[in-house]
């Protein structure tokens, strides 16, 4: 086979295999459709923290504001929190769970969501902050609230 021939297979197969990594990323959520990061705020998505201190076992409001002019899906049951570390921010089970259903809501334009969580009494001393998934034009995202701290009272 001549020299041309296995070059030109070898760049289709380095193509096919880049195009594989990508679609991974999209699907899996390392980039939306635009090719932004998830964590990048959305515009006209505000996802808020009420207490930016507070101590194990206190209780703080998750609020979801929508200033765009279309609708978005949400769940603020299922936010989640994470610790800052080191090393980044790592999962953290600071938030003493109720029930959480798998559902979406509709958020629409102009209105505001929120809910209460209240902080694991054995949650330790750090900076924290909650993710929530959202879909905004049939994309899932994350959004995030504002670090805030905890401390013992």
């Amino acid at each position: 086979m001549p020299v041309s021939r296995l070059l030109r297979s070898r760049v289709l197969s380095d193509l096919a295999l880049a195009a594989t990594f990508v679609s991974g990323l999209l699907f899996f959520g390392g980039c939306d459709a635009s090719g932004g990061l998830l964590s990048s705020p959305p515009r006209g998505l505000e996802y808020g923290i009420e207490h930016p201190r507070l101590a194990p076992g206190d209780s703080t409001a998750l609020r979801l504001t929508n200033n765009r002019s279309s609708p978005v899906g949400y769940n603020l049951a299922c936010s989640r929190a994470e610790r800052k570390t080191s090393d980044g921010w790592v999962d953290a089970n600071v938030r003493r769970f109720e029930a959480c259903a798998q559902y979406l809501a509709v958020l629409k334009s102009g209105r505001t969501a929120a809910i209460q969580v209240r902080i694991d009494s054995t949650a330790e001393e750090g900076v924290y902050r909650f993710e929530a998934r959202v879909e905004l034009d049939s994309a899932p995202r994350s959004v995030f609230t504002d670090p805030f701290r905890v401390e013992q009272g």
